[in-house]
C-alpha cells in the first residue's frame, strides 16, 4: 500500500482503523507471549507467579519544589485591586492600601 498516493479521507479513515486496531494487536501478543512463559515456567517446574511475583507499587506523590504562599491582594481607598505582583496598576494608591482575603 502507498500511503503517498492517498487522499486526506483515505488517510484519516486509514488512520482510525490503525488507532483501534493497536491496542488489540497489543493485547493479542501479551496473551501470546504471556502464555509461552508460562509454557517455559511449567517445563521448569515453576508456576509464573513465583518467576514473576506480583506487581504492587504504589506511585507516591512528591512535594511540590517550592512551597507557595497565598497571595495577598490589595485595595485601595478608591476600590482597586492589585495581588502584589507585577507593575503597579495605574490610579493604584499605596498608601492607602489594605490586605483584602479571598478577593
Amino acid at each position: 500500500m502507498n500511503v503517498e498516493k492517498l487522499s486526506l479521507v483515505e488517510l484519516t479513515a486509514l488512520h482510525a482503523r490503525i488507532a483501534t486496531a493497536l491496542p488489540i494487536a497489543r493485547a493479542r501478543e501479551l496473551a501470546a507471549v504471556r502464555k509461552d512463559m508460562e509454557a517455559l515456567a511449567a517445563a521448569k517446574g515453576f508456576a509464573i507467579s513465583e518467576l514473576v511475583g506480583t506487581s504492587t507499587t504504589t506511585k507516591t506523590k512528591r512535594a511540590s519544589a517550592t512551597a507557595r504562599k497565598p497571595s495577598t491582594k490589595m485595595r485601595d481607598a478608591k476600590g482597586v485591586i492589585w495581588a502584589g505582583r507585577g507593575r503597579t496598576p495605574n490610579g493604584f494608591d499605596r498608601a492607602s492600601a489594605v490586605a483584602v482575603k479571598g478577593a
